[in-house]
């Protein structure tokens, strides 16, 4: 009975001994490409994303009419890969096609892509063996359907996997993450231009198969989809706390959220959500704003942009929240005054 007693107290206290895991806090998710909801009946979804390291050029993989419907002149097969580029103005152009090359008549699922944007991985309905890998390269990376025509995976490397779905690279194209209906394997190589080999020493990040994922750069937050939300999984002194769920403003009760793509500096989130289209989302992240008795201008640089914050001296040594683009969202004042931030 004792022995009894012990243990049931173990399973229930040792979460409070287990490291604290503090979620990312993300803005009001905006729209990338988006439809209304009786246009998005025709679609099967833009599902699966990468974006560059300079977050100019967002690749998707979308589902058209190709399946259910006749096929349209841009649509090769029932879901093609697409990439969108920003535009000066700051709005994303429409979807081009990647090309014959890469899509065909039979379906593409997950994809990945190299950091230099000069490989592609994806896989592909193949009606004889199910879901296959394959890969392309191209030179000129400025011309969107000048890839070589994709080839087979070699099968060596992928021997016990089963159908691949969702192939995921790590940030520095060293890792390919493979996910499909079998046991998931994960491939290394020692350089961008190197041969991969099977690795069995590096840890799955998402702890199983999912619907995919995104890793970030020090490969130490994934983002998944967990049923219809998007989890969050942190590694603290190298090891992988429990998943959790990203929650509210991100995963929401209303809506299916599914394909997370994080960027390279780990500051905006990539997403879709049904039956509505891509969405992005930008990480508030807290900083104590510095005293200034000059009343200065302070400049603070976040990782892509440098923001011009103009602070009252009245209003300084206080905590707020900023996004990516430098715009103030939250801050922790009791008067509730806003502050006024303009990029540079």
């Amino acid at each position: 009975m004792k022995n009894i007693i012990i243990f049931i107290l173990i399973i229930f206290l040792f979460p409070i001994f287990l490291p604290a895991q503090e979620l990312p806090i993300w803005s009001e998710p905006e729209p990338v490409m988006y439809w209304d909801y009786e246009d998005s009946l025709r679609h099967l979804g833009a599902y699966n994303f990468f974006i560059s390291e300079n977050e100019q050029h967002l690749f998707v993989r979308w589902g058209w009419e190709g399946y259910y419907y006749p096929r349209i002149d841009t649509c090769y097969g029932c879901e093609d890969l697409y990439v969108l580029h920003k535009l000066p103005d700051g709005n994303w152009s429409s979807p081009k096609n990647l090309g014959e090359n890469i899509n065909n008549t039979y379906c593409i699922d997950g994809m990945a892509l190299s950091p230099d944007l000069k490989e592609i991985y994806f896989s592909q309905w193949n009606p004889y063996t199910g879901w296959d890998l394959f890969w392309s390269t191209r030179e000129d990376t400025s011309c969107d359907t000048c890839w070589a025509p994709a080839e087979f995976f070699p099968d060596s490397l992928l021997i016990g996997t089963g159908s691949i779905h969702f192939p995921t690279m790590s940030k520095d194209g060293l890792i390919l993450f493979l996910q499909g209906t079998g046991p998931s394997a994960i491939l290394v190589r020692d350089s961008i231009d190197g041969d991969w080999r099977r690795s069995y020493d590096i840890e799955f990040p998402t702890g199983g198969a999912t619907y995919g994922f995104t890793i970030n750069a020090e490969m130490d937050e994934c983002y998944f989809q967990v049923n219809h939300d998007i989890a969050y999984r942190k590694k603290v002194d190298g090891e992988w706390l429990p998943w959790v769920n990203l929650g509210e403003p991100i995963s929401t009760s209303d809506y299916l959220e599914a394909s997370p793509e994080i960027s390279f500096d780990g500051q905006t989130l990539y997403f879709f959500r049904s039956y509505y289209g891509v969405y992005v989302s930008y990480r508030l992240n807290k900083i104590n704003c510095p005293l200034n008795d000059n009343n200065e201008n302070v400049q603070i640089k976040i990782n892509l942009h440098t923001v011009k914050i103009n602070i009252d001296r009245k209003y300084t040594g206080m905590v707020y929240f900023y996004d990516v683009t430098g715009r103030v969202v939250y801050y922790n004042m009791g008067n509730n005054i806003k502050i006024k931030t303009d990029n540079l």
